[in-house]
């Protein structure tokens, strides 16, 4: 959109959710506010028009854009602090190219349709993060970090900010329970509602996990205020229900909440997507992210087949909720030691992560995490390291391929910085794992989402949200060995018991890439004959080899998923390299 009276230009991938805030800060008469009501690119333009490039440090939501300023013969471009929406770019002497997507810069004159080498180290070796590169999976393509700003000059010069960082403020003070609840509600409420803007219904993914429960029955709790929407959920369950307590839960929730529910049936592949539409996912457009949430994708497949064009997903939750496993342990600093031995008898029934271990063992390592300084702890952490070797003799990897890409000091590297960064405030630290995993889900959803001509909103990557649970003291956080309580506790009326006290992660997501292994079986065949040869660079042949043929004799779920690995990478390459 261009501006008439500044010449200023904006393209923009965006949401904005501090809309009237916006609106009084910058106390325009009303027919300049109804102007700008017609879309949040006039109202990011706006902004940087009052405040320059401070103008990101007003915005709250998701969003990427870019803005020409033809009098000061710049671009300013800007990605929101959690990431949602991402910012690729280009940038040699005198040329400067952006797009929400690398793929789509590769074909510009110049840039190389080369892969990054070094996310196939990640795809090959889990334990690999790829940390500090800043490149995206093409090898010419970079791109905005979440909370980056960058203004670049005619002449080619480029100069990058760094803005809204989420740090771990000072925790807040409820008198009661039903106080922090009253709280949750309120944030959890606005950012759930800042993402049903639409001009048509709006759908969720709902799993039978507390996180998606808890985003579909705010969206039922605020249903009154949109009574010209119709609320759509997608799902998948099992074949047999009663065998599945995913299933059991989706049903539960189906029934008591007033959506229009849709299915898919796993491994039956019955309903609202089939096989087909699964094989059209994984193969028509191969990446070695978007292949590993085929769940997801046929969910946004299923709503732009219906119409719905927002979708919201809650792939964020776990971050944003997270505590430190040995929770007690901040307890233990506070001088609480009853409660945390009160609180880790209760972890060891309820609690996700350590249920199982014994008491002892729960409050032992607390007791550890609470007293150590940090100096020991890493100390305690590089000895263990020692005594294994880094995972890489076992691998499918090309041995000149870790030479090439210098693997094992990256590897090394890597352990050590997470070593440094480590500190008394468990808070920072969980802070510092988080960020970058809800930037990595919410960019890998919005891809699949967008594909499918659907944008997908996840109200736990809001800001607020976020900051909310940071500075939730941790007996509000987890109580009686229970994760996620002020959500347990919240929406009481609205889920079951059986959703509302689910404290295991078993999902069907498995299903999608066995039944589509299964289906691929020719493909997948005439991949490791034909085209192996295009990761030989990368892997070694022969176990790649091995490995294809341990899958078809013993069809056990680790050589499956990595056959399954590799055929994507396979593709992905191919099609690339065809750019």
């Amino acid at each position: 959109w261009k501006d008439p009276e500044s010449g200023l230009v904006i393209t923009a991938d965006a949401r904005i959710d501090n809309r009237e805030e916006l609106f009084g800060k910058l106390n325009g008469s009303k027919s300049r506010m109804n102007s700008l009501l017609r879309g949040d690119s006039r109202l990011i333009l706006a902004a940087y028009k009052r405040w320059g490039e401070a103008c990101v440090d007003h915005l709250l939501g998701d969003f990427a854009f870019a803005i020409w300023d033809s009098h000061a013969q710049k671009l300013f471009c800007a990605r929101d602090p959690m990431g949602a929406a991402s910012f690729c770019f280009v940038h040699k002497e005198r040329f400067f190219a952006f797009a929400t997507e690398a793929e789509a810069l590769v074909t510009l004159p110049g840039v190389s349709n080369e892969p990054n080498e070094n996310y196939i180290a990640c795809v090959l070796v889990p334990g690999f993060e790829n940390l500090c590169d800043r490149r995206s999976w093409q090898k010419d393509v970079g791109g905005l970090i979440p909370g980056e700003s960058m203004s670049v000059a005619s002449d080619g010069s480029a100069r990058r900010r760094t803005y809204g960082e989420i740090q771990a403020a000072e925790l807040r003070s409820y008198d009661s329970y039903e106080h922090c609840e009253d709280h949750f509600n309120a944030v959890f409420g606005q950012a759930v509602r800042d993402r049903l803007r639409s001009t048509g219904d709006v759908a969720a993914m709902m799993s039978g996990g507390l996180d998606s429960a808890g985003i579909v029955a705010m969206m039922d709790r605020l249903s009154a205020e949109y009574p010209d929407r119709r609320f759509h959920s997608y799902s998948a369950i099992g074949d047999d229900l009663k065998a599945c307590i995913e299933s059991r839960s989706i049903a539960s929730m189906a029934e008591s909440l007033n959506f229009d529910s849709h299915f898919v049936s796993v491994p039956s592949f019955s309903g609202m997507v089939n096989t087909g539409d699964l094989k059209a996912v994984a193969w028509s457009k191969a990446h070695p992210v978007d292949n590993s949430i085929l769940l997801p994708a046929l969910m946004c497949r299923a709503a732009s087949r219906n119409g719905q064009r927002v979708l919201l997903q809650g792939v964020s939750g776990d971050m944003a909720m997270r505590a430190p496993d040995y929770y007690p342990s901040l307890l233990l600093r506070k001088g609480r030691v009853w409660r945390a031995w009160q609180e880790s008898r209760a972890a060891s029934r309820h609690h996700l992560y350590v249920q199982g271990q014994s008491p002892r063992t729960i409050f032992r390592r607390s007791a550890v995490l609470a007293a150590v300084p940090p100096v020991l702890r890493r100390w305690i952490h590089r000895v263990r390291r020692n005594r294994r070797e880094f995972p890489l003799e076992n691998s499918l990897l090309n041995p000149g391929f870790v030479e090439k890409i210098q693997l094992r000091d990256r590897l090394r590297q890597e352990f050590a910085t997470g070593l440094k960064a480590m500190s008394f405030d468990l808070r920072a630290e969980q802070l510092r794992k988080s960020l970058p995993l809800i930037s990595s889900g919410l960019s890998g959803y919005g891809r699949v989402a967008a594909r499918n001509a659907v944008e997908v909103r996840d109200p736990w990557a809001d800001r607020r949200v976020v900051e909310f649970f940071l500075r939730l003291p941790v007996e509000y956080k987890i109580h009686d060995g229970w994760t996620k309580y002020p959500v347990r506790s919240a929406f009481r009326h609205e889920l079951t018991q059986e959703v509302r006290w689910r404290h295991d992660k078993r999902h069907l997501g498995w299903h999608f890439i066995s039944r589509l292994m299964a289906e691929s079986r020719e493909l997948v065949h005439t991949a490791l004959n034909r085209d192996l040869g295009i990761l030989e660079e990368y892997v070694n042949i022969q176990a790649a080899k091995s490995l294809h043929q341990r899958m078809l004799e013993q069809g056990d779920d680790a050589s499956t998923q990595a056959v399954f690995d590799l055929v994507t990478l396979i593709f992905w390459l191919l099609r690339i390299k065809s750019l």
